[in-house]
């Protein structure tokens, strides 16, 4: 089974964010586990942003917007579970020439 999220990254304090997604089970409200009682576990199959399909990897580096980037994630889910993203948001400041 295939799930999709959507997130937009809005913002314009930085022109670039480095974003971190990472697919868990939820196992109650409060905890979250990494795989599935039967062992598998959700992995990110594909990553669009802005509509245009990026390379899967463990961090993005996606230009900021004032006006919003939307991010579409899409993840494998193992059988009879929950599952949601843990998302990280870094903003990557414009570099001064000395």
């Amino acid at each position: 089974m295939l799930t999709s999220f959507e997130l937009t990254l809005r913002g314009d304090s930085a022109p670039k964010a480095k974003v971190g997604i990472r697919p868990l089970i939820q196992a109650d409200v409060s905890s979250t586990e990494e795989s599935a009682p039967n062992g598998l576990k959700p992995v990110v199959t594909a990553v669009a942003v802005a509509g245009e399909v990026v390379n899967v990897s463990d961090s993005l580096v996606i230009p900021s917007s004032a006006a919003g980037t939307l991010i579409r994630v899409d993840v494998t889910m193992p059988d009879y579970v929950a599952i949601g993203l843990e998302t990280s948001c870094e903003e990557i400041p414009v570099e001064v020439d000395a």
